[in-house]
């Protein structure tokens, strides 16, 4: 049974976050073109941080409930089909 609370899911909500987080501080640090002293760690950490909830929310937000007629344990916006993720 597909659950949010299951173990794929979990797997793909936290890559995605990790992802959302590297991603967020990346262009953060490459937008302000500072040297690694003049980083406002505690700013970055703040919108690194927001990132990252607003991706585990999407996440959430995103899941395929047990009713619907394709269920995926994936936290993707896309829905495919286990036809579509074998062929990949």
């Amino acid at each position: 049974m597909s659950s949010i609370f299951s173990r794929a899911f979990l797997d793909y909500a936290a890559e995605r976050a990790i992802k959302t987080a590297a991603q967020t501080a990346v262009a953060s640090l490459a937008v302000g073109f500072t040297g690694i002293l003049d980083v406002d760690w505690v700013g970055l950490g703040s919108v690194v941080g927001l990132a990252t909830l607003t991706s585990v929310l999407t996440s959430v937000n995103s899941w395929t409930a047990p009713a619907a007629a394709i269920v995926t344990d994936a936290p993707s916006a896309t829905v495919e089909s286990a036809t579509d993720v074998s062929a990949s």
